[in-house]
């Protein structure tokens, strides 16, 4: 299911003529991102966030703040709005 989600959003971005990729992978959300993007050198990571914040986001952590603070790399963060995921 997760293939087939990313496999469409790339081919909408791929049609307006940018380069994505995506891979699925098991493991510590924040930890496989920063690898992908060292592993295919990338330029850019974009993610989406859930806005969570104070004692939600403290308790659960954020994977978009693992990657932005430890990553090494830009991170355009896009926070989902209702109904959009």
């Amino acid at each position: 299911r997760a293939r087939r989600y990313l496999s469409k959003k790339a081919q909408a971005i791929r049609s307006q003529g940018i380069k994505a990729l995506y891979q699925v992978m098991v493991g510590d959300p924040a930890q496989s991102i920063m690898e992908f993007l060292k592993k295919e050198h990338m330029d850019l990571a974009v993610m989406t966030t859930h806005g969570k914040s104070g004692l939600k986001r403290a308790v659960m952590g954020s994977v978009a703040d693992a990657v932005i603070r430890e990553s090494g790399k830009p991170v355009l963060v896009v926070r989902l709005q209702a109904g959009n995921k």
